[in-house]
């Protein structure tokens, strides 16, 4: 009974913990980091550079690549008009979810609906949230939770004098404009399957109680394989999937790859096996 009573509240938690994230607030954003001079020998500099292990997995860098196949790669190398309309079409979603989120939470019945459509699916949740840009992983949180509301969105924009027969005219035209169909929710369930493991290693990363700086190599090389794998089966839902976990593969190797240098990443690897080492 204890054990279940301490899960319950660290699912309780965590729930407020998201709620939390996207209230209203002003934030202050500061940074202590400054740039450090190199003052490092070049010999020392060239010997890791060289070293097997200074890069960032080479060896699986390479093999990650190549799990593109060859014939994806080419079709979307020779198509790019849709790369750039399927990332137009991510934006664009984002923006109607937190525009239709912005409506619900400033209109009291609206609001009230999701209230109590919670209650009754019995879920630990208080109705749908904003993202914040101040915050990490919140667009993964509203997709989250815009998501589980999934057959009431559709029941209040489709036909919502149905739910709420007294609501108005000018409502019910405002809410038609948002009328997700079945490709839309395809792809934003997609797009949050992609940002759950970000927000895993966010999680990882941020831990307080054991050394952050050992699983960052694994945290990079974990994502790393995660955005060169498709997991979709059915064909349009592994095209979306294909261009945004490539166009993500890209970014991630000019910000880590490219930017991050080698000491950082010998330096990573060194404490994730000293960590180890001490562990056992």
């Amino acid at each position: 009974m204890e054990e279940s009573s301490n899960d319950q509240s660290s699912t309780n938690n965590n729930e407020n913990f998201i709620d939390a994230v996207t209230n209203d607030e002003d934030i202050n954003c500061s940074s202590s980091d400054e740039d450090d001079d190199d003052s490092e020998d070049e010999s020392e500099h060239e010997q890791i550079e060289n070293s097997s292990g200074a890069n960032l997995g080479d060896n699986d860098e390479q093999n990650l690549e190549e799990s593109f196949s060859d014939e994806e790669e080419t079709d979307l190398e020779n198509d790019t008009t849709s790369t750039d309309d399927t990332l137009t079409n991510v934006k664009y979603l984002v923006d109607c979810t937190r525009a239709f989120v912005k409506l619900i939470r400033r209109t009291y019945i609206l609001r009230e609906f999701f209230l109590e459509e919670a209650k009754r699916k019995k879920l630990l949740v208080q109705g749908l949230i904003l993202d914040c840009a101040f915050r990490w992983n919140t667009v993964y949180y509203i997709l989250d939770r815009f998501i589980t509301f999934q057959d009431s969105i559709n029941q209040i924009t489709v036909n919502p004098r149905r739910v709420l027969p007294s609501i108005a005219s000018a409502m019910v035209h405002r809410l038609s404009t948002f009328i997700f169909n079945y490709n839309d929710w395809e792809h934003l369930v997609v797009i949050k399957d992609i940002l759950v493991q970000f927000e895993d290693a966010c999680r990882l990363i941020s831990g307080k109680r054991y050394p952050t700086l050992s699983v960052g190599y694994l945290i990079l090389v974990g994502l790393q394989n995660h955005l060169s794998k498709i997991t979709s089966t059915n064909p349009k839902r592994k095209k979306f999937e294909t261009i945004l976990k490539k166009s993500l593969f890209n970014a991630y190797q000019y910000h880590v790859n490219d930017k991050v240098s080698c000491l950082q990443k010998y330096a990573m690897m060194v404490s994730n096996f000293s960590y180890v080492a001490d562990y056992y």
